[in-house]
């Protein structure tokens, strides 16, 4: 993917080993502000694991790309691992991006890609 993003999320995982709460930027889901895009706009998303485990996240709706590979889900190494990856929002609608431990996500590891105009 070429070019600079006009459209940029950095997004902090947090949680703990045991805890009951998972979150992105602190806010656990489904009460969580949605990430807000527009058609045509290129996203990066960055994030940063706050926490003790690997998250694997996912996008439903879209493939993200992440250094020359082309995928759906990647894995956030924990300790203040980092991972970013770019996409183009070219398919309207409301989207769950969440970590796929099922457990994370049902403790609030998930936000909304929401298209506006």
């Amino acid at each position: 993917m070429s070019g600079q993003p006009n459209r940029k999320f950095d997004l902090a995982l947090t949680g703990r080993r045991g805890g009951n709460v998972w979150t992105i930027d602190g806010e656990p889901y489904p009460d969580a502000n949605p990430l807000s895009v527009q058609p045509g706009d290129h996203v990066r998303v960055h994030m940063v694991n706050h926490s003790p485990v690997v998250h694997p996240m996912h996008l439903h709706g879209h493939f993200f790309q992440v250094g020359d590979a082309v995928q759906d889900t990647v894995l956030v190494p924990q300790h203040m691992g980092e991972v970013t990856f770019d996409f183009i929002a070219d398919n309207p609608g409301d989207w769950l991006f969440h970590c796929h431990n099922l457990y994370h996500l049902d403790a609030g590891m998930a936000r909304v890609i929401t298209y506006v105009q």
